[in-house]
């Protein structure tokens, strides 16, 4: 157990959960004795340090069970407990995409970027949430800065296809495409039948600019 005060205020560290609701239990009784109370503002439990790790893993549960409320609210407790982690930013901006939040997506992009300046999976998403805002020339930005940091990072180029037929650059789109059926991953045969879809498209008559973004929220 550790003691810290300052005033008339302290703080008492508890390496178990348990140990610490024990003794606040007991403080309070032996207030009451005194004719005394805790304050019911200042007075609470604070799970800090290690606890982050623990609030990113149940966070994440949440946000694969659909239970997207819950996992913002844990992602933040993980941040307030560790700053910089630039996870629990990028997995918060992604429930907030799942949200159709995309201001605030792209915001905690952002912030997972500053922490950490080659975070693909970041640029990749911060990317598709701008072409869901029809923002074309951020979104390729995002995406070409991805692919400069892992050239072979294959959602990356399927994005930036995709938004490169809808700005009239066709032969762009046919390139991010074969580019991305040489690095997908077997988890992406759906990706990889719609990029020799458009590659056929684009390479045998006029295209079709109306394609929509398409969503990636990992």
């Amino acid at each position: 157990m550790v003691v810290v005060r300052y005033g008339n205020d302290f703080i008492v560290g508890f390496q178990h959960r348990q140990e610490a609701e024990r003794f606040l239990v007991e403080l309070g009784d032996r207030f009451g004795r005194f004719g005394l109370r805790l304050h019911p503002e200042k007075t609470r439990l604070i799970e800090f340090g290690q606890f982050a790790e623990a609030y990113f893993n149940r966070e994440n549960a949440h946000r694969k069970i659909g239970q997207l409320d819950q996992a913002i609210s844990d992602y933040t407790k993980a941040i307030e407990f560790k700053p910089n982690y630039a996870e629990a930013y990028y997995n918060r901006g992604n429930a907030y995409a799942k949200k159709d939040l995309w201001d605030q997506a792209i915001t905690e992009y952002s912030k997972a970027i500053e922490i950490n300046e080659n975070y693909v999976e970041a640029y990749t998403n911060r990317g598709s949430i701008y072409s869901m805002k029809h923002q074309f020339d951020q979104a390729l930005l995002n995406f070409e800065r991805a692919i400069e940091i892992d050239p072979q990072y294959a959602i990356a180029h399927f994005n930036k296809a995709l938004v490169c037929e809808m700005v009239g650059r066709p032969w762009d789109a046919v390139k991010a495409h074969k580019d991305f059926i040489e690095y997908a991953g077997p988890h992406q045969v759906l990706q990889i039948e719609i990029a020799r879809e458009k590659i056929k498209q684009l390479t045998s008559g006029p295209h079709d600019s109306t394609v929509k973004p398409f969503k990636v929220w990992q």
